[in-house]
């Protein structure tokens, strides 16, 4: 089955570097290629209109014409209005097998809560600064911990696992008395979701909740 995507971040660059990234194909070329279409709103407009949507089902129900995939693109998804959107969600409840179709937006807020649950949710960039501070641990509660794990799991888990390795750099950079358990248990993390096809969230949260400072340092 085909999977739609939105992508989301307040840097419209970041985005375009998501997008770029998700279709990182040589064969598949983003200029001229009748495979790849963009839908964005027009100068004169405020919004994507059904009227637009209406041209995507038309175009998916075109073969592929020199790739295995086609590809449509719509820019500022979060201006689809109402009805241009519950049109749109059909064609996402049953796309062709060939199809994929990305969405990117700043936010969320304006989607409709039947789009999102039929697509894929990528952050181009965390919604959060990630700051010497808030890697360290011992120094956050556990509700901000929390937070942070909801937060983080938006993210690739490669870009996890990253963050996950930022945090002990910098408690060595800063010279953090971390206890053996809480080394042993940023890499027993860092490990499993390397090699295993772990729910991301919950391997955050396991990690936030016995994260923890104690008396036998190393």
């Amino acid at each position: 089955m085909s999977i739609s995507t939105i992508i989301l971040g307040k840097n419209k660059e970041k985005r375009e570097e998501k997008i770029l990234h998700l279709v990182a194909d040589s064969k598949f070329s983003l200029i001229n290629n009748p495979d790849f279409k963009i839908i964005e709103k027009t100068k004169n407009k405020k919004s994507i209109g059904i009227e637009e949507v209406r041209e995507i089902g038309k175009y998916l129900k075109i073969l592929p014409i020199s790739h295995t995939q086609k590809i449509v693109l719509i820019k500022e998804a979060n201006v689809l209005t109402p009805e241009a959107q519950n049109s749109l969600l059909k064609i996402l409840e049953e796309p062709p097998v060939y199809a994929r179709i990305i969405l990117e937006a700043e936010t969320e807020q304006k989607f409709l809560p039947t789009i999102i649950s039929r697509c894929q949710i990528l952050q181009a960039e965390p919604d959060f600064l990630v700051d010497e501070t808030e890697l360290d641990f011992k120094n956050i509660s556990l509700s901000d911990r929390f937070d942070w794990a909801e937060k983080t799991s938006k993210l690739e888990k490669e870009e996890v696992i990253k963050i996950l390795n930022s945090i002990l750099k910098t408690a060595k950079k800063r010279e953090q008395k971390l206890s053996k358990n809480s080394i042993n248990l940023l890499l027993e993390v860092i490990d499993n979701l390397s090699k295993y096809n772990l729910n991301v969230r919950l391997a955050l949260e396991y990690l936030s909740l016995n994260f923890e400072k104690e008396d036998n340092k190393i």
